[in-house]
């Protein structure tokens, strides 16, 4: 009785289906075929053949035979496909259509690829990340800082990688050479900018093809630039502390400004007022100019004139150099006075003479 109320069931259906324009066929080519027959829009087709590798277990596609097909694969070996082609096809025709999505049954997914190497595997276009405000990659889930990296590599088969770190930046060929933090970057390796290469023939780090601009700039960890260089028109004047040149600032003893351990070339030097008093006094009438016999007994016992620094306290103290003028200027003053003197006994005894 089943049976028959079946088969009244379905002779019922074949006479609607009749009426519709064969819209619903069973068997043909088909296990089973539900199309819009007649026109050229898109098709519904639901079958299990006549893809090329034989082993789907369901496809559904929308065919149509100027403007291409699209459709969903389903095969039991490999995954879920989904694809897509311009190109015109043929009811029944056996096709191979380019795969433009791919689901394998490791979970991996491609897009323009089936053997996807990796959870995500983009291939033969761009990725363009745009939520209309700030396009952004999240790393972890939950309202902690995990401090995993962005890795960026190569290659899956060659892991030369670079990364990106709770806010932080590291460029480097090893994920454990830093921990930057908010707002770092650290770079294993040369830095070049303004120029494409960072081949230079003395390996700096970081080579500028340009102007460089900083309010500070440490050698050593000793400031060398700061505000405190000043800068008029084409001259540059510093307004800092103790500059040295050759030497440490620590070996500095005297506190000099300028310290220079070695020679120093220059075509003059200018000496400012300083306050040393400058010995023009010695031509003063009342100035005690020591007799010679006096120069001479201080000579023979010090070694050394009178005024003028020993060897001894050169060698251990150095001198100054406007005090040490002064001196010689005070000495060759009173020198010049003795030779006036001797002229004018000179003169006398060339008196008498006559």
């Amino acid at each position: 009785m089943n049976k028959i109320i079946g088969i009244c069931m379905l002779l019922s259906l074949l006479s609607m289906v009749a009426m519709a324009q064969n819209d619903l066929v069973v068997g043909s080519s088909y296990p089973l075929n539900v199309q819009n027959k007649g026109i050229l829009n898109d098709v519904f087709l639901l079958h299990n053949a006549k893809y090329n590798s034989g082993t789907d277990l369901l496809q559904y596609e929308t065919a149509h035979p100027s403007f291409g097909m699209r459709g969903i694969r389903f095969s039991q070996t490999q995954g879920i496909y989904f694809y897509a082609s311009t190109n015109a096809t043929t009811v029944a025709a056996t096709f191979t259509p380019p795969t433009r999505f791919y689901i394998g049954n490791d979970g991996n997914i491609g897009i323009g690829i089936t053997a996807p190497s990796a959870r995500l595997h983009l291939s033969g276009g761009n990725l363009v990340i745009d939520n209309s405000t700030v396009p952004s990659i999240a790393t972890g889930v939950g309202t902690t800082e995990l401090s995993r990296y962005l890795r960026i590599i190569n290659s899956p088969n060659l892991a030369t990688p670079s990364g990106l770190k709770a806010g932080g930046v590291v460029v480097a060929d090893d994920f454990t050479y830093a921990n930057p933090a908010k707002n770092d970057l650290i770079i294993k390796g040369k830095v070049s900018i303004g120029q494409t290469s960072t081949t230079s023939t003395n390996g700096y780090s970081l080579l500028v093809n340009g102007t460089v601009h900083a309010k500070g700039l440490y050698v050593n960890d000793q400031i060398f630039v700061s505000s405190q260089w000043k800068a008029s028109s084409t001259n540059l004047y510093y307004t800092g502390g103790s500059v040295g040149i050759g030497t440490p600032l620590t070996a500095n003893p005297n506190a000099y400004l300028l310290a220079v351990n070695g020679k120093v070339g220059a075509k003059d030097f200018q000496v400012e007022k300083t306050s040393t008093t400058w010995p023009d006094y010695v031509f003063e009438e009342n100035y005690p100019l020591p007799p010679l016999m006096e120069v001479e007994k201080f000579v023979q016992a010090s070694k050394h004139l009178k005024d003028v620094p020993s060897v001894q306290e050169v060698n251990a103290n150095g001198y100054s150099v406007s005090a040490m003028d002064a001196v010689l200027l005070k000495k060759i003053e009173e020198l010049t006075l003795y030779i006036i003197q001797q002229q004018k006994e000179i003169e006398q005894l060339k008196s008498k003479l006559k």
